[in-house]
């Protein structure tokens, strides 16, 4: 066979590669009308009809895959694959295809060539190997340089994962062994005697891990299996009749629960599902089909704990034997929220694909589903799956599964029901597709304190402050030893440390502008948190967002100055010497922490009433009015995204403000204590502004103190914190009135 010359359609094809699109191939008397089928995947995240698109993909051989479409010419149904030839030579072509009982071969089509470059020979009703053949005989093609399109046509959609190419002939051979060792593993599999009680019981359903998260209002699972489940698309016409059973010889070996819905509009189109209609526990859904177009049949394991297998009838006849009856479902039904919605899946080994179904009813439909994601922000997502809409009614349960029956496993995190954030206005560089939330806007934390897994010190908490127990005249040595646990933030904390932190392993970015420190993001494994698809921040008092790692570039926050990275050791209390690796709300809850809290006396409390009525009115009255001209520059937006306490006293107010307190002295001073008792954080920079060069070596002593590890009598570890230490110092002050 010559070489393909690069004739018009492929030209145009590779054109077109440029924006995600190539042209289908057309027969000689014309092109009929071409249908992109390939809407099965969301409509917000499809590019120019892409079903699949390969990221860094080595099932190729020696070609590069590109992407998968599919597309309707007449009656004729193709899936198209694009991949990349790094040199003209012949080649040998296999594919790993699904056979249909029946079916004994499949076409291929080479880029815009109106015959077939030869065929498939199919040997099963099931995944397998087939080998590009030419009369019986599996010979090489020649192929050119650059970007082919090989197309598949057949009369239900061809099911092709990928392709593969060599110039030798062992080498383009693709094993079965995943796939046979996957599948004869789930045969072998067989519900427990006691099942249907637990079904009952709802026992063996989908158990949901809710976020020990603080703050947060959104479900997900870590580092959870995911595997292989049958699924594919048919291409029906309006009122065709359909009948979709699974049947086994023991009908109470599996449980299938059987799912068909429209590729192009789950939602409208068309949607339908089944547990136990069959015989037995198996499945069957009978459905006169609405709208012209292409539909996706899934099947998925009752339990994820209990996968097998099924044979697959499409309308009374025997269609595919021993399919997969798996994916891993997860519950979230239980958080209740409404508007545009983020499902997703992340830190990925393997290639997922995401499934919601509603609450409609049980089990409920299938509204929506993604495989790969492809949004208009700058994170590329690769092969994991996101899907971002409103649904009506609402999720209760997000099913993955594995894209590829040739990998049948992997492993995922699995995030559920978020918000889209709202910070984007502060970020210029951030991205509203990539803003995505993971909690409320709140005072009670800050960047640097939810980077060391803190949710308690305050939305002003600052390391190089003199109050703060982790203080150090030098403001990089103070972050040092607040990430290093010296003293240690809770019992259980990770420890981190600069020395071999690279760009590459760190797990918190500490960000600075012209040399001052302005901020700190995190991501997994920092922590012990779920930290979303890349790196998250707590800016300020925003609220806490998932992002790109720098896409919080800018004049506020600078660029990241410095890495922390894991040591692989943890903060350990005297009760236990194993529990790394701990949040802080579960090192609470096991008794090995306790937050050091420190309130005045009912005496010291009457000293500062007493101290305050002795107070002449004018000057409290100008002293309340001063403070509260300040307090209003609180409310700056630009100063929102700020975590650095002395952001706030960069203003004409607060210079009034303390001027005026210096003019008054010890005097005013009680007035300042009972604001900072009452929760007004800022006033710690007028206390120490007014106090510290005369009085500092109290707090120097209160704050050495509080650096040692200290433990209740119980062996529980008292966790420091930058308030308990004002509150000492203002004790102290007290006594000097």
């Amino acid at each position: 066979m010559k070489y393909k010359g690069m004739q018009l359609g492929a030209m145009l094809a590779a054109m077109l590669i440029l924006s995600m699109a190539f042209v289908p191939a057309v027969s000689a008397q014309g092109a009929q009308r071409l249908e992109d089928v390939s809407k099965g995947i969301n409509s917000a995240n499809v590019q120019a009809g892409i079903e699949k698109h390969f990221a860094e993909d080595s099932r190729g051989g020696e070609g590069i895959l590109k992407n998968k479409k599919m597309a309707i010419d007449g009656e004729n149904v193709y899936t198209k694959l694009e991949i990349d030839i790094p040199e003209s030579g012949e080649y040998y072509v296999t594919a790993w295809v699904m056979g249909v009982n029946g079916q004994e071969k499949i076409q291929v089509y080479l880029d815009d060539e109106a015959n077939p470059a030869g065929y498939l020979k199919i040997s099963d009703n099931g995944w397998q190997s087939a080998q590009l053949q030419d009369k019986n005989t599996f010979n090489p093609i020649s192929l050119f340089k650059g970007t082919h399109v090989f197309s598949f046509k057949s009369q239900d959609i061809p099911e092709i994962e990928f392709i593969r190419v060599a110039k030798q002939k062992d080498a383009a051979i693709i094993s079965d062994t995943n796939y046979r060792n996957y599948i004869n593993t789930l045969k072998a599999k067989s519900l427990p005697d006691n099942y249907r009680q637990l079904k009952n019981e709802d026992i063996v359903n989908a158990a949901m891990v809710l976020t020990s998260n603080p703050e947060g209002d959104y479900a997900y699972q870590l580092n959870m299996n995911f595997a292989y489940t049958y699924y594919r698309a048919f291409y029906f016409t309006s009122g065709q009749n359909v009948v979709f059973e699974t049947r086994k010889s023991d009908p109470y070996a599996s449980d299938p629960v059987m799912f068909l819905f429209s590729g192009s509009d789950p939602v409208n189109g068309g949607s339908w599902s089944n547990d136990d209609w069959g015989n037995g526990y198996q499945s069957k859904i009978s459905v006169t089909i609405p709208n012209t177009g292409t539909y996706y049949l899934l099947l998925r394991s009752y339990s994820s704990s209990y996968p097998g297998t099924s044979d697959l009838y499409k309308d009374g006849s025997l269609y595919a034997s021993n399919v997969a009856l798996a994916g891993t479902n997860v519950y979230n039904g239980d958080i209740s929220k409404t508007g545009t919605l983020n499902y997703f899946t992340a830190k990925l080994t393997g290639d997922s694909r995401l499934w919601l179904e509603d609450s409609s009813s049980w089990p409920g439909k299938i509204k929506g589903f993604n495989d790969d994601y492809s949004g208009s922000g700058d994170f590329y997502w690769g092969v994991a799956s996101r899907v971002k809409q409103q649904f009506s009614p609402s999720i209760n349960y997000a099913l993955v599964s594995s894209y590829s029956s040739s990998n049948p496993t992997g492993t995922a995190d699995l995030y559920m029901k978020l918000d889209n954030s709202d910070i984007t206005s502060f970020f210029p560089n951030l991205k509203a597709d990539d803003a995505i939330k993971s909690a409320p806007a709140s005072d009670a934390y800050n960047c640097i304190s939810w980077s060391g897994g803190r949710v308690d010190l305050g939305r002003y908490f600052w390391p190089p402050d003199p109050g703060n127990p982790w203080y150090d005249p030098n403001q990089l040595t103070a972050f040092d030893k607040f990430y290093g646990n010296n003293p240690s933030r809770y019992s259980g904390a990770m420890t981190y440390t600069r020395t071999g932190a690279t760009v590459d392993n760190s797990v918190v970015d500490l960000w600075a502008v012209n040399g001052v420190y302005t901020h700190a993001s995190v991501k997994k494994p920092g922590n012990d948190q779920p930290h979303g698809y890349d790196w998250e921040s707590k800016p300020g008092g925003l609220m806490r967002t998932l992002h790109p790692r720098y896409a919080l570039r800018g004049d506020d926050y600078g660029d990241v100055s410095n890495y922390y990275k894991q040591t692989g050791t943890y903060a350990s209390g005297v009760s236990s010497q194993a529990i790394g690796g701990m949040t802080l709300e579960e090192s609470i809850e096991s008794g090995l922490t306790v937050i050091e809290k420190v309130e005045l006396t009912e005496d010291e409390k009457a000293k500062q009433s007493n101290l305050i009525e002795n107070i002449p009115k004018e000057v409290n009255n100008e002293f309340n009015t001063k403070y509260g001209l300040w307090k209003e520059t609180w409310n700056d937006p630009n100063l929102l995204i700020h975590s650095n306490p002395r952001m706030y006293a960069q203003s004409k107010q607060y210079k009034d403000f303390l001027s005026y307190s210096k003019k008054h002295g010890k005097a005013i001073w009680p007035l300042l204590f009972q604001k900072y008792e009452q929760g007004d954080d800022f006033v710690k920079m007028a206390i120490l502004d007014l106090t510290y060069t005369e009085h500092g070596s109290l707090l120097d002593e209160i704050r050495q103190e509080s650096a040692k590890e200290r433990y209740t009598a119980e062996g529980v570890y008292i966790a420091p914190s930058e308030n308990a230490n004002m509150m000492k110092y203002i004790k102290k002050l007290l006594e000097l009135k």
